[in-house]
């Protein structure tokens, strides 16, 4: 039996043999728009998998971008990002805006910068200590000197409360919409390590005006000693905060999830006006698309367009008992009582939809199109180190000379990362052994589809990408930003210098997307039709009228011909063999001299 389904100008064949295998073979134009990079979409993690400095994210939108600031150089120092796009953030360029002053009470152990706009002026509040004691962490303000998130700052000192002056992290300013008021709510303990979230009124960004009070209420039975990093957000007269509790090294079901507190009443200096909720609201999840672990230390952001709630959030990306953890952003809504529903963590790879009222991105990276990838700081290329055919094979950077061990072909594999592939042995971009660490070395191998031969590619908007590997989340990296010809490529954090900054310049060469779109642009061919046959394993092509000398080849993906058959003049019809494709997308090209016809063949054998 043949089925024949025809709906917007797509021929759906359907083949039964008498076996009872069924063949499916969907023949659409083949559009190069079709492989394109979806630029309205992207993955978690958006930054780095590291200790300390991807902890506890504050993000803001102001006036068309985004703002993210975190502490680098072993917690010494504070950064600004700066970035059109949520999910480029934490890969956008960035400026050290300060840097702890030695011998003083705030000189170490910067801990959780936030940054925030406050009666016309930008502040960021930091957790430090000093002496290497624990105990002695406070929170401090810094105010800026213009209105430049990026610019100077000026040290304010500390912020605190005279009734307790305790360790205090994780502080920031909640502005009462109602009215305006100011309040400073924080993490405190009198006794470490049992943690309570404070509040208490201030009358300026940086000065607390009366006694805090405990908000956070007993420990409840889903939670541990630890309530921290309390974050505020508001809706139709609710106020929420959602904090962290649990174990913050525990990446399972005893680790680091977050709780609500909620006001309904408008009275912030009342404990009894704040209700806590009857369990966790975001936690570690696992599920069929991976696994998130030690989920917290939230921060709210809008869309560009305002119509939107976000949350940035840490969590560890591996099952792993240390303090290595990442930044992510997922969308959250709200339920009918103005409460809000944040869902579970989306694990990585998941494709999600950027914030809305982002620009989207032009189609950029052209699946199955061959590449010169070229490091920003030396212009030399990604190069297949003597032009090896070998698995193992270590990956260097030359100046280009147009061989094939510097040419990539780079395919998009449908979950926000890509494979590349050398031209020259058809061998994928590897870290070898499957390396966590630093350092570790970059090779040619042969692809099987694992974490660490599959790369995300972050558009930094600057021209430039950066490379990173999914298994590790670190970036291509060229040694010690050696601008030698040789120098060796290896895997690092990304730190946002121009050694691990690439640019992809598209060959445009007779791969299946090049020929395609070169096809599209001559003079389609006319009278040809392709249908099903009742054999099962093939279909025919028929030509209506003379035909002309030619060639028929397809093609998978990669640009690998698996049929090539010869067009006499004297035919009318050809048949496919099909009985030794796999399932997967096709391209079927028709070359004569008077134009090329090319379909698109997806095969399915159930």
């Amino acid at each position: 039996m043949v089925f024949f389904l025809i709906q917007n100008n797509l021929n759906e064949i359907f083949m039964k043999t008498t076996g009872g295998v069924k063949l499916s073979l969907i023949i659409t134009l083949f559009l190069a728009s079709l492989s394109a990079i979806n630029a309205n979409g992207y993955t978690n993690p958006i930054s780095n998998y590291a200790p300390e400095d991807y902890a506890n994210p504050g993000v803001v939108y102001y006036n068309g971008y985004y703002y993210g600031v975190n502490t680098e150089n072993n917690c010494s120092r504070i950064v600004v990002y700066k970035s059109a796009r949520l999910e480029n953030l934490y890969f956008s360029p960035k400026v050290t805006v300060w840097t702890a002053p030695p011998g003083t009470d705030h000189s170490e152990a910067i801990w959780a910068p936030y940054l925030q706009y406050i009666q016309g002026n930008w502040y960021i509040y930091y957790t430090a200590t000093w002496g290497g004691v624990l105990q002695y962490h406070r929170m401090f303000a810094l105010r800026a000197n213009t209105q430049d998130p990026q610019g100077t700052y000026t040290d304010c000192g500390s912020v605190y409360a005279t009734n307790t002056d305790f360790y205090a992290i994780d502080g920031k300013v909640i502005v009462k919409p109602t009215d305006g008021s100011l309040y400073f709510v924080w993490s405190g303990a009198s006794n470490l390590p049992y943690q309570n979230i404070y509040i208490a009124p201030m009358d300026s960004p940086t000065h607390i005006s009366g006694p805090a009070v405990m908000i956070s209420g007993s420990i409840a039975a889903w939670e541990n000693e630890v309530r921290e990093a309390p974050a505020y957000i508001y809706k139709n007269g609710k106020a929420v905060i959602a904090y962290s509790t649990g174990q913050l090294l525990n990446p399972g079901a005893a680790g680091y999830k977050m709780g609500t507190l909620t006001n309904t009443d408008g009275n912030y200096l009342n404990p009894g006006s704040w209700t806590k909720s009857s369990g966790p609201v975001f936690q570690y999840w696992s599920g069929a698309g991976g696994s998130v672990y030690a989920p917290g230390a939230c921060c709210f952001v809008k869309s560009p367009d305002g119509t939107e709630d976000w949350m940035v959030y840490h969590a560890k990306h591996f099952n792993d008992y240390n303090y290595n953890r990442e930044i992510r952003a997922q969308k959250f809504t709200w339920d009918a009582d103005n409460n809000p529903l944040f869902d579970h963590p989306v694990p990585s790879g998941v494709v999600l939809a950027v914030p809305s009222g982002q620009d989207p991105l032009p189609p950029e990276i052209v699946s199955g199109g061959t590449y010169k990838i070229v490091a920003r700081h030396s212009s030399k290329a990604l190069t297949v180190q003597s032009s090896s055919l070998s698995a193992g094979a270590v990956i260097e950077q030359r100046t280009y000379n147009g061989g094939n061990n510097q040419k990539w072909i780079i395919t998009d594999l449908g979950n926000g990362y890509y494979k590349i592939i050398a031209k020259n042995s058809n061998l994928a971009l590897n870290v070898a052994n499957y390396s966590l660490d630093n350092g570790a070395g970059v090779i040619q191998q042969v692809y099987t589809g694992y974490d660490d031969e599959q790369w995300k590619i972050c558009n930094l908007g600057n021209g430039y990408y950066v490379l990173t590997a999914k298994h590790s989340q670190k970036c291509l990296d060229v040694v010690n930003a050696s601008t030698s010809n040789g120098a060796l490529v290896n895997q690092w954090p990304f730190f946002g210098n121009n050694n691990q900054e690439w640019q992809l310049m598209n060959l445009a060469e007779p791969s299946v997307l090049g020929e395609i779109s070169a096809g599209l642009q001559l003079k389609a061919l006319a009278g040809i039709k392709v249908f099903s046959t009742p054999a099962g394993d093939e279909f025919a092509i028929e030509f209506e009228g003379s035909t002309m000398p030619g060639t028929l080849e397809v093609f998978d993906l990669t640009g690998a011909t698996l049929i090539s058959n010869v067009i006499a003049a004297t035919n009318n019809q050809l048949k496919i063999n099909t009985s030794d494709l796999k399932n997967g997308v096709y391209v079927l090209r028709i070359s004569m001299d008077n134009g090329i016809f090319t379909k698109k063949i997806i095969v399915k054998k159930q």
